[in-house]
């Protein structure tokens, strides 16, 4: 995955370079496409998360409506 010439560079462990490059096999887009999509969800979720509030992303072909929530999980008493 390479950087336009106006974009930073992005660093990503090799996990997720694979998980990308995975991604980006199986729905026919090139990882920038891919890597561009997950980090605009990961911004909306913490937006909803911090303003308690749905977002919507666009994703190029229809709009993707993220509504988060944190919960807590009970610990597990054996």
């Amino acid at each position: 995955m390479s950087p336009s010439e106006s974009e930073p560079e992005i660093v990503v462990s090799a996990a997720v370079a694979l998980t990308v490059r995975t991604l980006a096999a199986k729905c026919g887009a090139p990882p920038e496409t891919i890597l561009h999509r997950l980090v605009s969800l990961g911004v909306a979720v913490e937006h909803s998360l911090r303003h308690g509030r749905r977002c919507s992303v666009p994703d190029g072909r229809s709009t993707v409506h993220v509504s988060a929530s944190r919960t807590t999980n009970r610990p597990i008493v054996p």
